[in-house]
């Protein structure tokens, strides 16, 4: 499995996550709606963990998808094996970030594969999320414009330059048509931020399940820049 390098000064995020489970999210527009809901919100965080697995924030994603399909058992429908993939999903939160045991490798391996199984994500783009990393020259224009918007939680988003983002990483899919999930989630965290307020977005820190707070998080790993964010990205 790819190890996406560690994000320096964030470890003790990790000791807050299951106490930050428990604290009441926004629940984003729809997303309860659909006949499997909040399944598509839930599947975007796990494609995110492909890109944050092995570093600090590896847990990140993995409680709000948690958390996503919990809420879609509380909704009701077709939820079926949501029930199974919540407990899959916190049986690969145990995963150490560093110095797995060939037990615990295993373990990674298999529930890795039931869960892109349970999200849709076929063999191949299971095999791209596993090796490949995002790259190009579109990817470096779109971090050249996420790394324009305003620093830290006060000021709010720049939507002209998500927006110029989302045109840079269409393209990189676009060139790149076999490695296109790879860009799935960035794209859908960089249109959900723009219709984000500064007074959203100031207060996005202070809950880890915050729908704005996982796309920073999740961007500012990908772009490997620190925008939109408190310090440390602890609660402001």
């Amino acid at each position: 499995m790819r190890c996406p390098r560690s994000i320096l000064g964030k470890a003790l995020i990790v000791l807050a996550l299951m106490a930050s489970a428990s604290v009441c999210a926004v629940e984003p527009t729809g997303a309860g709606t659909t006949a499997r809901p909040f399944y598509q919100l839930a599947k975007l965080r796990w494609l995110s963990e492909a890109q944050m697995v092995s570093s600090a924030l590896q847990n990140v994603p993995l409680v709000s998808a948690v958390h996503d399909l919990k809420l879609g058992l509380a909704k009701g429908g077709n939820t079926s094996g949501y029930n199974q993939a919540i407990t899959t999903i916190e049986a690969f939160e145990g995963i150490p970030i560093t110095s797995e045991t060939k037990e615990q490798m295993l373990d990674s391996h298999r529930d890795w594969s039931a869960l892109n199984a349970f999200f849709d994500v076929g063999t191949s783009e299971a095999r791209v999320l596993m090796d490949d990393a995002p790259a190009g020259a579109f990817f470096d224009l779109a971090r050249h414009y996420f790394d324009q918007e305003p620093a830290g939680l006060h000021s709010g988003v720049r939507v002209d330059l998500l927006k110029s983002a989302v045109g840079a990483l269409r393209s990189e899919a676009g060139a790149q048509n076999s490695r296109a999930v790879l860009y799935d989630a960035a794209i859908a965290d960089l249109n959900n931020l723009q219709s984000a307020s500064a007074a959203q977005i100031a207060a996005s820190n202070s809950n880890l399940l915050n729908p704005y707070r996982q796309d920073i998080d999740y961007l500012n790993d990908l772009f490997e820049t620190e925008r939109l964010a408190g310090p440390g990205n602890s609660p402001a």
